[in-house]
């Protein structure tokens, strides 16, 4: 399940330099295709890579009890 919600937060970010791309308004229709592709993404992106620091910081802060005992 990690890897399937990496790989939905690297398409998000795909997306997103994409829709910087000038030339997607060259495209008829791209440029709404990937801004709704994105933002049916965002949510998920963003709250996998919220979960990923937390993740690490807790990983920290029980390194640190474990020290303290």
């Amino acid at each position: 399940m990690h890897d399937k919600l990496a790989d939905l937060a690297r398409r998000f970010d795909e997306l997103t330099a994409q829709m910087g791309d000038p030339g997607i308004y060259d495209i008829p229709g791209a440029f709404q295709r990937i801004a709704k592709e994105a933002g049916s993404l965002e949510p998920i992106a963003t709250a996998y890579r919220r979960w990923v620091v937390v993740t690490r910081e807790l990983g920290e802060a029980q390194e640190m009890l474990d020290g303290e005992r």
